[in-house]
């Protein structure tokens, strides 16, 4: 929150229990991106990274036009002071700090590297750029609040009402943009399956596909635009209509594991095609291109023969079938290890205090009751005026509280 200027109007005053609950989610936030990131050691000996935190820096690269990304160590050690852009996390990225990009800087934390990193990917987000609008995040030429949603799959982000079309109750788990299904259009079939909002037909409650194996009958072959191949199968599938309070929310760092799909296999084939069995069933209709909203464990449900793996490879998509490859669980694994280490930093911080002399002790009990009463003392103070606390009033307090330590500490020395 930017620095309050105007003591007279009220805009933008949030009381102390409001500061603590943004301090809060703030803390939620940071756990969920950063929980599991290493502070100290550059990411560029793990190769590309399955998935981490990333930073593109203005200073160094993003004022010359050049797009390179950086991890969360490098862009403490390396770029302190500079200006960077936050990039959430991204799938497969080696570190770039100190490479061919950089002009010659050399990364302080991992000094030898190659050239280039050769399979990294790259979009306007290294730019400090998002979404169709190509704006920046946040616009202070647009402070309207807008949340912003993530492309599981380019990993851009997007403004919701550029989105088109949402899911009335806003619950899915990810987000797959509409230039991605128009570029990978096979995954529009899948939509019965994984797409909170497919077919809000009321009349539709059930869907069924007859489907033959390649033992029943000669296979037949269709293509894909890039000639990939996939035989035709049988089985029977029921497909039920979502229901209307189905999925997951998917917004900027935040996700849950609603799983409602309610979907039944009559026959177990284990060599049956899924994605032709929808392309057969749905030939006749010109298939929806927009934006797929998706559900918990959608990447369940897509087809993993050996032709369809062969197509995820060749659309450079196979990171689909990885149900680790999500951002939830990322983010859950995150913050599980910002936890643990928390835990562990509290029985650190025990362990010192068990070894501290009583005189010791009673010295830190006595440091941190003064501290309690200063502030309340403090805060109370101002209550009595009326009056809203400012950075000056802050630094004010702070500083008398570091007179009374050197005082204290000039007495215990005399």
């Amino acid at each position: 929150m930017a620095a309050r200027q105007d003591t007279s109007d009220d805009e933008g005053v949030i009381s102390i229990r409001e500061a603590i609950q943004a301090e809060e989610i703030l803390e939620e936030e940071t756990a969920a991106v950063l929980g599991d990131a290493d502070d100290n050691n550059c990411t560029y000996s793990k190769g590309y990274a399955k998935r981490q935190p990333l930073y593109a820096c203005f200073t160094c690269t993003g004022n010359k036009g050049i797009l390179a990304g950086i991890c969360y160590a490098c862009s403490i050690h390396c770029h302190d002071n500079h200006i960077l852009y936050e990039l959430y996390t991204k799938r497969n990225f080696r570190c770039d700090c100190g490479n061919e990009l950089f002009s010659g800087t050399k990364c302080e934390l991992h000094p030898t590297k190659d050239n280039l990193n050769l399979k990294n990917v790259y979009n306007d987000n290294f730019k400090g750029l998002y979404c169709v609008c190509k704006r920046p995040y946040p616009d202070e030429d647009n402070p309207q609040d807008d949340e912003m949603i993530q492309c599981n799959i380019c990993e851009d982000w997007f403004h919701t009402k550029h989105l088109g079309k949402a899911p009335e109750n806003e619950r899915f788990s990810e987000m797959a943009c509409d230039s991605c299904v128009r570029k990978h259009p096979f995954l529009s079939y899948y939509s019965p399956l994984i797409n909170v909002t497919y077919n809000n037909d009321p009349k539709a409650e059930s869907l069924e596909v007859d489907v033959v194996t390649s033992d029943e009958l000669n296979l037949s072959v269709i293509k894909d635009k890039d000639n990939s191949v996939c035989h035709d199968t049988k089985m029977k599938v029921d497909i039920k209509k979502p229901a209307t309070d189905g999925g997951a929310v998917a917004m900027k760092r935040k996700a849950n594991t609603d799983n409602p799909i309610d979907l039944s296999i009559k026959k177990d084939v284990s060599n049956v095609c899924k994605l032709l069995t929808l392309q057969k069933k749905y030939q006749s209709s010109n298939p929806d291109l927009s934006v797929m909203y998706l559900r918990n464990d959608w990447r369940l449900e897509l087809c993993t023969c050996h032709d369809c793996k062969s197509l995820y490879k060749s659309h450079g998509i196979e990171f689909l079938l990885d149900n680790e490859d999500s951002i939830h669980v990322y983010e859950e694994r995150s913050k599980a290890q910002y936890e643990c280490q928390r835990h562990a930093g509290i029985s650190e911080l025990d362990s010192r205090i068990d070894n501290l002399s009583y005189d010791q002790k009673c010295h830190l009990a006595y440091g941190i009751n003064d501290f309690k009463n200063n502030l309340t003392e403090f805060l109370k103070n101002l209550a009595s005026k009326n009056k809203v606390v400012e950075p000056a009033d802050i630094q004010e307090f702070f500083n008398k509280q570091e007179e009374n330590r050197k005082k204290m500490k000039i007495n215990l020395l005399q």
